[in-house]
């Protein structure tokens, strides 16, 4: 059974690394390295400066479509803070200024097209993360303690079964960044 996993693994990892070299002659780029800090600062600053043309692809019907559609590709890490982002904009406590940010990443999330297409395997959602993850940086002072657990209480409802020890890297972002704020 061990011997299985590790050939399955060896597989998907391979397979993956086969698309990455792929997608990145495609496009000209080496995409097998991102550079995370620049992808992080390129996806926030996209969304400061763009949210309203951003916002124009958000839709509550959109976000569903795209989580439903995006769900086994995109993962559970790339979904967590989008769901996150989308109970901060229903709630009457998050500012005004803040729920335009949250549409803005939103929209940007919907957006098929944008720094890296999300038709790439592998890499495709990584500026999606990003922007989201900025986002949730932005409007952090605004997230309670039942917002990660009502996100992740939908998402299970949308994936299923998944481990919820893969959140874990968020939710310590979320609580170290919280504790600075405070």
């Amino acid at each position: 059974m061990l011997n299985k996993l590790k050939n399955a693994a060896a597989g998907a990892k391979a397979k993956v690394k086969e698309t990455a070299d792929k997608a990145s002659q495609a496009i000209g780029e080496n995409l097998a390295v991102v550079n995370v800090d620049e992808l992080k600062a390129k996806a926030a600053s996209a969304i400061e400066e763009n949210a309203a043309a951003f916002a124009k692809y958000f839709s509550e019907s959109k976000l569903v479509e795209k989580l439903q559609k995006t769900a086994k590709a995109a993962g559970a890490t790339v979904l967590y803070p989008a769901m996150m982002l989308w109970k901060l904009f229903q709630s009457d406590s998050v500012p005004a200024g803040k729920k335009t940010l949250i549409v803005g990443a939103l929209g940007y999330f919907i957006l098929p097209i944008d720094l890296i297409p999300d038709a790439l395997l592998g890499t495709g959602y990584a500026d999606d993360a990003a922007a989201l993850m900025a986002c949730l940086k932005a409007v952090l002072e605004n997230i309670t303690t039942d917002v990660p657990l009502v996100a992740k209480k939908e998402l299970h409802d949308l994936m299923g079964d998944f481990d919820d020890s893969t959140l874990d890297a968020i939710d310590k972002v979320l609580k170290v960044g919280n504790k600075i704020v405070n």
